[in-house]
């Protein structure tokens, strides 16, 4: 039995977070009757410098459950910076973490394989979507040219693997070895070195409100990463700074 923090960053998600947090706790609630996690285990929601009312969602949550938790960055850090918040926060008392957007876009469900392939021994679980069926022509196609660069220069990112990903405890303390700056959660997670698996998961629509990370975003985080590999430019810091926290 592990201490599991679910971890989902938020960027002007008043919506639809109020839907995930039921069903990621629902989960977690199973989990619990199945004895593969125990009742410490938390939901610790970031929030990415949001301009409407996401953090007042969240203190509203915490009031309700205490099993959920929140961290407000003092300003808006990008989403790998916001992961890695919330997960240096869930360092002090998880055993393992699980990262995965509030849009529930990637399927909450396959966190209960993900649990029990920790249980046989993975300490990296990456979530895989099996299609990318939602996604328009140019985006599934400039994805695809992207991991194809990915691997040609030598990484070992995972096709169709965004940030939706169990880590347990000796992984995260390697991934504090390498700071805050230029933090990029797939290309640095597969060097880590530890026994892996994968779960395999249809992706889906949003089950409430607009995106915030628009396809244009995901294009400028690409463009810096193939900057950084190709000497043209440095990529933004993941250092952030938390302002207010509710644990």
């Amino acid at each position: 039995m592990i201490t599991l923090a679910i971890i989902t960053p938020c960027l002007n998600e008043e919506e639809v977070l109020p839907i995930s947090a039921k069903r990621l706790l629902e989960i977690m609630d199973n989990l619990c009757k199945e004895g593969l996690i125990s009742p410490q285990s938390r939901l610790i929601a970031v929030d990415d410098g949001s301009t409407d009312t996401t953090w007042k969602v969240i203190e509203d949550l915490h009031a309700k459950d205490s099993r959920v938790g929140g961290v407000k960055l003092a300003h808006n850090c990008g989403h790998q910076a916001a992961l890695l918040a919330g997960m240096f926060v869930a360092r002090d008392f998880a055993d393992a973490t699980v990262t995965i957007d509030s849009d529930l876009q990637d399927d909450p469900d396959a966190i209960y394989e993900m649990v029990r392939k920790h249980a046989e021994g993975a300490e990296v679980v990456y979530g895989v979507r099996n299609n990318r069926d939602t996604d328009t022509f140019l985006k599934r196609t400039t994805a695809h040219a992207f991991y194809a660069f990915m691997r040609l220069i030598g990484s070992k990112v995972i096709p169709d693997h965004a940030d939706f990903r169990l880590m347990g405890i000796e992984s995260m303390r390697k991934l504090a070895t390498y700071g805050e700056e230029d933090i990029y959660f797939r290309a640095i997670v597969p060097k880590l070195g530890f026994p892996e698996a994968k779960v395999y998961y249809a992706r889906a629509e949003r089950a409430a409100g607009e995106p915030s990370y628009t396809f244009w975003k995901s294009a400028k985080l690409a463009l810096g990463i193939l900057g950084e590999y190709t000497g043209i430019k440095k990529r933004r810091s993941s250092r952030y700074e938390i302002g207010t926290t509710l644990l």
